[in-house]
């Protein structure tokens, strides 16, 4: 999952026209039982979002519920305090 997020940034025009053959992967990757598949399909996503926008954009309907339905491992108030310690 994540060799394909990080593809999308060399042959994102390659990809436009096969989208609609990658999407079952994600969605299946969105949704599976493993943490770890969940977060490089994330990451892919997150590639995805940024080279292929247009493409990104038809899917919200199965992006916005599924990334909203993810619950941070921590409470967000603490990880927040962690990451910008440093910045203080």
């Amino acid at each position: 999952m994540l060799a394909l997020g990080v593809s999308v940034e060399g042959c994102s025009e390659f990809m436009t026209p096969r989208m609609n053959e990658v999407w079952p992967f994600i969605e299946a990757g969105l949704q599976d039982g493993d943490a770890s598949v969940r977060k490089a399909t994330c990451v892919a996503v997150s590639c995805l979002c940024e080279w292929l926008e247009d493409e990104c954009v038809i899917k919200h309907k199965v992006l916005l519920p599924v990334s909203i339905s993810f619950r941070p491992i921590e409470p967000f108030s603490q990880s927040f305090l962690v990451h910008t310690e440093p910045y203080r």
